[in-house]
């Protein structure tokens, strides 16, 4: 209730002299008794106890709880707690990752593929800097049909890629690019797999992609898995 209505509450108790235990008076009224006001009577209550009721003649209006302004040192204790919960957070561990990858100057590979299976192989293959500077950006014809569902995902079809260079004329330039180099791809495994079967259907080892642990794992932010940072040597 507001202040008007407590007032007036207040007023019609005490005209009507009634009495109330400290719990009614506190919680209805906002009163308590004054200070040496002895109870008027005592009721028993339900588990063998007692309480006393008191006249809201004999009470007084509770003091309002007051908000004192933080000190300084509350204020940056406050701060503080604020920056650690920000530092533990998915996403500033993310900017930590991201900043410590951007440090490495690393390039950043993605494929489109045949599809998905142990045959597959990769028809499309990109690098890029950090900065989005393309790098290598070519198409590859594969030896295996496309598969539709992957087809409906990319858009490449078999005929766009009648005259494009295989694997043996692509592999060079990109060995050339990436020795040396930190690289980031958003699923290392997939990439990684598509890649051998590829060169493996054209007879290469690949014995320059020699994938080494990652340095931070995936981290998953929002729902979406983020890539791999990925050494290659």
């Amino acid at each position: 209730m507001n202040d008007e209505e407590l007032e007036l509450a207040r007023a019609e108790a005490m005209k009507a002299d009634r009495c109330f235990s400290k719990g009614r008076l506190r919680d209805e009224f906002r009163m308590k008794p004054k200070p040496g006001v002895e109870p008027v009577s005592f009721y028993k209550n339900g588990y063998g106890g007692q309480f006393g009721v008191y006249r809201i003649a004999d009470c007084q209006p509770m003091r309002r709880r007051g908000c004192s302004p933080a000190s300084q040192k509350q204020i940056r204790a406050q701060s503080i707690l604020s920056v650690k919960a920000r530092m533990r957070s998915n996403l500033a561990k993310a900017s930590v990752m991201a900043q410590r990858w951007v440090a490495l100057e690393p390039l950043v590979l993605d494929t489109e593929t045949t599809g998905l299976g142990e045959r597959d192989q990769v028809i499309e293959l990109a690098v890029t800097d950090i900065r989005g500077a393309v790098l290598l950006c070519t198409r590859l014809r594969p030896t295996v049909e496309i598969d539709p569902q992957a087809m409906g995902v990319h858009g490449i079809t078999e005929t766009e890629l009648s005259n494009e260079p295989t694997w043996t004329q692509v592999a060079p330039a990109l060995a050339r690019l990436l020795s040396g180099r930190h690289l980031v791809i958003f699923n290392s495994s997939f990439d990684s797999r598509m890649l051998r079967q590829t060169a493996s259907a054209f007879g290469d080892q690949l014995s320059w992609w020699q994938e080494q642990n990652c340095l931070w794992g995936n981290r998953r932010i929002r729902k979406k898995s983020y890539a791999k940072l990925t050494v290659f040597s």
